[in-house]
Order: structure tokens, then C-alpha cells, then sequence
């Protein structure tokens, strides 16, 4: 299999990694990206300088290339890097949420008159399947309900706040960014973006239904303060920022918001970068976790996904 790969930003590097340490059946055909002597590239550059491509028309061109994988993030540039690649007949593998939340509908559609696919179990919950278990291990089921912890970066950032009453949200936000736990912009990854982008995937993966980001109650976590996570563990709780879809009759209910949990609950010992769903359906509750911020973790789902493309 040949892919190329777009972009250069922490997931890319992660992918990269994973495919040349264990995947010698993947060929990294090239890479595009308009900062090949960036901290995150420099490296392979200098290693594998022939791989660097100055023209995404090459990509295009070259019919021996069977997928395309996007990890550059944003909406309307990588919407036309993807919408041409499946147009040229090549499969793409995506881990951008903020695109497959609000234009996923028409990129299938133009996967599907061009007979290739398009994945994005990336842009989840990381390392853990969730699009593909409620899609294949729990069809036979009726789901109910599937509540989360959704976001590894603000996951973290309320772990260390509970676990160091003496430091502050700005200074665990910080320490997140060093990690690469956060983006340079933290924005999307702290307020209300990134959670509510994966609510909206994932309602449309488990309920066929197309939330709108007007539709949800969305509170973020910026705001918080010690004196929320003392109350909380006086209570015998903590707080995470919960994603939570519900159907009860015809009728879908979508939130985002930081939530009291008990201590010893599930969602409650989920710490860390760790992700957390628990999906409930009629005839069965189903409860996953792993790593879901950082490169690697990421890499896993990107690479996975291709790994089952047909």
C-alpha cells in the first residue's frame, strides 16, 4: 500500500513513526507540507529528504498512490485537499473532527460516487475504536445512550487539578501545551470545539441523527477554579467534562458540560490523558477507555485505519 501524507504537525509525526517501526507493508510515498524544517519534521527530513513533495498536484498525479492521509486539522483547506484526493479516486484517512462534523455528510458523497473510502476514527477518542464498535461489535444491539469522557486534554487538565490543590487551571493548560497534549491554540481543545464536533460524529455514527452545534447545551471548563474541585471532593465526587447523547423516544438530547461524578464510578477513576465511553443499549452496557490526547495514541486510530481499507 503507498500513501502520502499531508502535513507535519504531531499526529503526523506519531503515524509516521508507527508505520515505519512496525508497518513495512505501508510505503510513505511522499509528504507534503510547507514546513519540512519545522521541530516536528526536521528530523525525517533530513533522514528521508526525497519524500518531501513541494506540490500537492504530485499527489494528485500519481497514480500509484492508494491513499491520502489528511492530519493537517482545520476546515476549508483540508476540505479541498480531501475532496480533490477522493475525486482523483483515492481513499483518505482523516483525523480532523472539526471537517467530518460539519461537512462529513457531502465528503461521503463524493466518496461513494468515486468508489473509495474515507475513515476518521481518529477524530474521536483516540486510541480507543468507538466508531467502529458501535458500527460493527454493537449493530445488534439498540443503543440508548453513550456518555464519555471525550476530550483527553481537559481530562488531564481536571485530573492534575484535583490531584495539586496548590496549582492553578492556567498553570496545568500550560504544562499540557509542553506535552503536546494541547494544541498551540488551546482553544478547541479547553472550551467547547472539540468536544461538541465528537458529539455531533458520534450521534450521526450511533443515531443516524445530524445535531447542530445550536442544538447543544455546551459548557467548557476554563472557568473552573480549585474551589469547584475542593466542593466536589467534599461531596465525594470529582468533575470531568462529559459528552453525553441520549435518544428517548424519537427525540435526541446532546450536551457537553463539566459533570459531578462519583469517585469510584468508571468515569470517576478514568484519569489523565485517558478517554471513557460508556455506551448502553437495550440488552447491553459496554464500557471502553484508553489514551485519547497526544500523537501516539492518535496514530494508533490513523493507522489503523488504514490497515482496513479494502
Amino acid at each position: 500500500m503507498n500513501i502520502w501524507i499531508i502535513w507535519c504537525g504531531t499526529v503526523w509525526a506519531a503515524v509516521a513513526k508507527n508505520l515505519i517501526k512496525y508497518h513495512k507493508n505501508v510505503n510513505i510515498k511522499g509528504i507534503y507540507t510547507l514546513y519540512p524544517n519545522s521541530s516536528k519534521s526536521a528530523k525525517l527530513y533530513v533522514t528521508y529528504p526525497e519524500l518531501f513533495k513541494k506540490s500537492f498536484a504530485e499527489i494528485l498525479d500519481d497514480s500509484g498512490v492508494d491513499v491520502i492521509v489528511e492530519t493537517m486539522g482545520w476546515i476549508d483547506i483540508a476540505k479541498d485537499i480531501i475532496i480533490r484526493s477522493l475525486q482523483a479516486e483515492k481513499s483518505v484517512v482523516t483525523a480532523n473532527k472539526d471537517l467530518m462534523a460539519t461537512h462529513g455528510t457531502e465528503l461521503f458523497q463524493i466518496a461513494k460516487v468515486n468508489n473509495v473510502e474515507l475513515k476518521y476514527e481518529a477524530a474521536v477518542c483516540g486510541a480507543i475504536p468507538i466508531i467502529n464498535a458501535i458500527e460493527h461489535w454493537l449493530a445488534g444491539d439498540r443503543i440508548k445512550s453513550i456518555k464519555w469522557i471525550l476530550n483527553g486534554t481537559s481530562n488531564y487538565i481536571l485530573s492534575k487539578l484535583t490531584e495539586n490543590p496548590e496549582l492553578e487551571y492556567k498553570e496545568v493548560l500550560e504544562e499540557a501545551m509542553k506535552l503536546w497534549y494541547a494544541e498551540s491554540d488551546p482553544t478547541n481543545d479547553v472550551e467547547w470545539l472539540d468536544a461538541a464536533y465528537k458529539v455531533i460524529l458520534l450521534a450521526k455514527v450511533a443515531f443516524w441523527a445530524d445535531i447542530k452545534l445550536e442544538d447543544m447545551q455546551i459548557k467548557w471548563i476554563s472557568h473552573l477554579k480549585q474551589v469547584h474541585i475542593s466542593q466536589a471532593k467534599k461531596m465525594g465526587m470529582k468533575i470531568k467534562l462529559l459528552g453525553v447523547i441520549e435518544k428517548k423516544w424519537d427525540r435526541i438530547k446532546a450536551f457537553v458540560r463539566p459533570e459531578f461524578v462519583a469517585i469510584d464510578s468508571p468515569l470517576g477513576m478514568t484519569n489523565g490523558v485517558i478517554n471513557a465511553v460508556e455506551v448502553v443499549g437495550e440488552n447491553s452496557t459496554t464500557f471502553f477507555s484508553g489514551p485519547g490526547a497526544g500523537g501516539d495514541a492518535t496514530a494508533v486510530a490513523v493507522v489503523s485505519d488504514i490497515l482496513g481499507l479494502r
